[in-house]
């Protein structure tokens, strides 16, 4: 994932982190600080294009688990508009940075249905 962020508070401010991997259900945000499973941290997710900041989702997580280098989290989508509106921040990402899968995605489900 390219220009995809996490940011939130570490005790002594905002911090930014970069996103590894991202999905609906959780990520995986490089840091070398380390949080407890079941923690729980309500965070901005951003995706930037260039230099600009392109769109912003604010959610809450759980952390699943630490490692030395990265920090994993479930999402916490507190209704269905915030699942729905999450849904659709991925869903950019994912058709900005993988245009040719999400195509072929297409294809194959129109060839399906017919």
């Amino acid at each position: 994932m390219t220009g995809v962020s996490a940011v939130y508070f570490e005790g002594g401010g905002s911090s930014s982190h970069t996103i590894t991997d991202l999905s609906l259900e959780g990520a995986q945000i490089l840091t070398p600080i380390s949080w407890g499973p079941g923690t729980l941290i309500r965070m901005s997710v951003r995706y930037e294009k260039g230099r600009e900041v392109e769109l912003v989702v604010d959610l809450w997580c759980r952390v699943v688990r630490s490692t030395p280098e990265a920090l994993c989290v479930q999402f916490l989508c507190v209704d269905k508009k915030e699942r729905v509106g999450f849904a659709r921040f991925v869903e950019r990402i994912v058709n900005d940075q993988y245009p040719s899968t999400v195509q072929a995605r297409r294809l194959q489900h129109r060839a399906g249905a017919g």
